[in-house]
C-alpha cells in the first residue's frame, strides 16, 4: 500500500523500494481553473478558480490572494470561501493562449488552462 504523509506545504509519498525514502508527491493545496477553452476576440469569458487540497476537496477557509497570468495578461483574484472568478477579454487570435493560476507567495500545485481565441 503507498503511503502518504503531510510536510508543510508538501505532501510526500513512502519509495517503495526504500520505506525510510520519502519524496516530494504534491504540494498540499492546489489551484483549479475552470471555464470556456474556445473564446471570441473582445467577448468577456469567466473563469473561475477554488483552492483545493491535494485530494481535490473545496477549502472554504483559503483567502490568500490568487495571481493569474495569460499571455501579456496579469491579474489578481481574491478569494471569497475558498474561490473567485475572473473574466478574460482578449484583443486578437491566438492558436493557443495559456491561462496559468498559482497562489501568491506560497508553494502550491497551479491551475493551467490552455485556449483558442478566435475571431
Amino acid at each position: 500500500m503507498t503511503e502518504f504523509k503531510r510536510d508543510g506545504d508538501e505532501i510526500l509519498i513512502q519509495h517503495p523500494d526504500d520505506p525510510a525514502s520519502w519524496g516530494h508527491y504534491c504540494f498540499a493545496t492546489k489551484i483549479a481553473l475552470t471555464g470556456p477553452t474556445t473564446i471570441q476576440v473582445g467577448v468577456p469569458a469567466t473563469y473561475r478558480v477554488e483552492y483545493r487540497d491535494w485530494q481535490d476537496n473545496l477549502l472554504p477557509n483559503e483567502s490568500r490572494p490568487i495571481r493569474i497570468r495569460a499571455g501579456e495578461i496579469e491579474s489578481v483574484v481574491e478569494p471569497i470561501v475558498g474561490a473567485g472568478e475572473f473574466d478574460l477579454v482578449v484583443d486578437y487570435v491566438f492558436d493557443k493562449l495559456i491561462i496559468e493560476v498559482c497562489g501568491d507567495g506560497f508553494g502550491c500545485d497551479r491551475g493551467v488552462l490552455e485556449v483558442v481565441v478566435v475571431e
